[in-house]
């Protein structure tokens, strides 16, 4: 599943606000995200996580107009696709307004 968000800082300024919202979110979300692994080298993050009874996993890369988003769900969450990349779409427009 791929999710775009266009923005219209700088990378760095991008990267920070995406860490910010990373580590919003796991707070928000303590009672349903788990084993949050987060990495970052430079512009680029991988992260993995299990969401109740499964594990997803991927990538964020901040590019100069736009975050993408790239995450690998397992075929049977597949069908909550829409809603997860509804969110990450929402709460990432937040914070790079």
């Amino acid at each position: 599943m791929k999710v775009t968000i266009p923005h219209s800082h700088t990378k760095e300024e991008a990267v920070l606000r995406i860490k910010s919202l990373l580590t919003e979110l796991k707070t928000k979300y303590a009672d349903r995200i788990r084993n949050v692994q987060e990495t970052w080298e430079g512009d680029r993050g991988n992260f993995s996580m299990s969401l109740g009874s499964f594990s997803a996993s991927g990538i964020i890369d901040v590019h100069p107009s736009d975050v993408e988003v790239n995450i690998d769900l397992p075929f049977f969450a597949s069908m909550f696709s829409k809603q997860i990349s509804n969110l990450i779409e929402e709460e990432a427009k937040k914070v790079l307004s």
